[in-house]
């Protein structure tokens, strides 16, 4: 059995995508206004809350557009971070992503075709032919992204190397997320800490990662910030690796 490290950073569906505009033109119609309460009867107030109500519909669409970052269906791989024990923790890291230069390419087809191309051949050449658990933090995303993307792609093999389709959770991978016995004092969701704060309370460091973290990765994009994200994957990848090698040793074989 061959164990890897993986993190995923993504970006949402471009605005132009046939089948998002498809989608999103029915969701988010316009023609869809309700009309205005019933006590309006000045046309200009009428038509200030019509307006009102189509500026709030287009916020509404974009967020939506925002969110497929974190759907395989529609968002887009920006790079992928890899990183596999070449003896005891000594670790060969790997960051795969688009040309810097070139930044209108990121989340474009071609370039997605190119990583898991990439990945596709980093991760056979571990595996020499063993099957690979796949670690990461919440690696559960990462992994059904992935799966949606090379099937989008018709990429079998990369199909095959995550794994079995449906095989149970935990015999395809390790979640360090689910490990970690620690809970986050200050997410509303108090049993799921981040990959920062669990690593703070493991290592004792102080987590020095100013790239904005996974939420700014479109940010940095717009703005042509790509090595920010790269950057970001890179600490991503540190992080996880301290992890795996304080949490594993406790786990079940």
């Amino acid at each position: 059995m061959t164990t890897i490290l993986i993190d995923i950073e993504t970006l949402p569906v471009p605005e132009h995508d046939c089948v998002w505009s498809l989608i999103s033109s029915k969701k988010f119609a316009a023609d869809a206004y309700p009309g205005p309460p019933s006590n309006y009867k000045s046309p200009d107030k009428i038509e200030a809350h019509r307006a009102k109500w189509i500026k709030d519909l287009k916020g509404k669409r974009e967020t939506a557009r925002r969110q497929t970052s974190l759907d395989g269906k529609f968002g887009r791989l920006a790079c992928v971070g890899l990183s596999f024990e070449v003896r005891p923790s000594v670790f060969e890291r790997q960051i795969l992503h688009p040309p810097h230069d070139d930044t209108e390419a990121w989340a474009y087809h071609a370039s997605e075709v190119d990583l898991l191309d990439k990945l596709t051949v980093w991760a056979r050449s571990k595996a020499n032919g063993d099957p690979i658990t796949w670690v990461g933090w919440n690696v559960g995303f990462d992994l059904g992204f992935l799966r949606l993307r090379a099937l989008r792609y018709r990429k079998d093999e990369l199909l095959h190397l995550l794994g079995p389709l449906d095989a149970p959770p935990w015999e395809a991978a390790m979640d360090l997320q689910r490990i970690y016995p620690g809970r986050s004092t200050f997410s509303p969701d108090r049993y799921r800490s981040s990959l920062g704060d669990a690593w703070m309370a493991i290592t004792g460091m102080t987590d020095d990662d100013t790239t904005g973290g996974g939420a700014k990765v479109y940010e940095r994009w717009v703005v042509g910030e790509t090595e920010a994200i790269v950057e970001h994957c890179d600490f991503d990848m540190q992080k996880t690796e301290d992890l795996y090698l304080r949490l594993a040793p406790f786990c079940k074989k």
